[in-house]
């Protein structure tokens, strides 16, 4: 499949790999993921979009912030199950935003990203995936915090 000119480079995987088409049946569950509440805050509208798309089509409800600030408003409103948080933004990057963030919405889980090579301490977030393995590895990551008891390790 040929993809378009104008599609970013996250979205273009999204498609050559199928993640544009129907949502996932999970074989442990025998049924559709369970919708989830997301809160995705990155800076770069072309990653956002592709991963906001993504997981609309898993049937979750995504909401996007753009940077710390605005992250920490949508969370106080929105109370998402899941915080998909870009370690580096304008304003507060992700570890100061993830740690805001368990002070006041402990239950929610935070997967950190980055497309920064060399991130030590990722503390700040139940999962942490690099930004070039979030199109094929978010779902299941998402999957894992949905099915499990209480807050998984951080890897």
């Amino acid at each position: 499949m040929r993809c378009p000119t104008s599609a970013s480079a996250p979205l273009r995987y999204a498609i050559q790999k199928g993640l544009d088409r129907e949502p996932r049946i999970e074989p442990d569950n025998g049924g559709i993921l369970r919708p989830m509440n997301i809160l995705l805050v990155d800076d770069d509208p072309h990653f956002a979009r592709a991963i906001k798309e993504l997981l609309e089509r898993e049937g979750h409800d995504v909401e996007v912030a753009w940077d710390g600030s605005q992250a920490l408003t949508a969370a106080a409103q929105a109370r998402p199950e899941i915080v998909v948080l870009d370690f580096k933004m304008p304003g507060f990057n992700g570890a100061v935003t993830g740690r805001m963030l368990r002070s006041f919405s402990p239950g929610a889980r935070i997967i950190g990203v980055s497309g920064l090579p060399d991130i030590e301490d990722t503390s700040w977030a139940d999962a942490f995936l690099p930004k070039d393995e979030v199109l094929a590895k978010l779902a299941d990551t998402i999957a894992s915090m949905g099915s499990s008891e209480g807050r998984p390790e951080n890897p």
